[in-house]
């Protein structure tokens, strides 16, 4: 599994293999912090070994930044464990739906700016 760390302080796991031990890749070395365990990153791989189904809070810290997440892992009766997204959709679907009106109210907003840009540049009221 892959966790993607970002500028903001968060992290999302990318890669979403289910597994029967945990390896989890992370772009930098540190320490990965999965509930109240605690696993080094070595060469951009933790290894994490088992975990029980549950959610866990997740915190990477490599140098002075700390990156964190919470995800839901589950584990089948074949002993695989995956994590599983559905908060996320939760999360991404609003993000997703907001987005899209912040962009069509900026596309309102400019026509606004270019209309208002040709009224002022038109005919000088002062003969200049």
């Amino acid at each position: 599994m892959k966790l993607k760390l970002f500028n903001d302080g968060t992290a999302i796991f990318t890669e979403r293999k289910s597994v029967h031990s945990l390896n989890i890749k992370v772009e930098s070395d540190g320490y990965i912090h999965i509930g109240d365990r605690v696993f080094p990153i070595k060469n951009g791989v933790a290894t994490i070994g088992t975990l029980p189904t549950g959610d866990y809070e997740v915190k990477v810290i490599s140098g002075d930044k700390i990156y964190r997440a919470y995800e839901h892992v589950v584990v089948s009766d074949a002993k695989m464990a995956t994590i599983d997204s559905t908060h996320l959709r939760k999360v991404i679907i609003p993000l997703k739906e907001t987005v899209e009106i912040l962009v069509k109210e900026v596309s309102d907003l400019k026509k606004q700016v270019n209309e208002h840009e040709r009224k002022i540049s038109g005919y000088s009221l002062f003969g200049n």
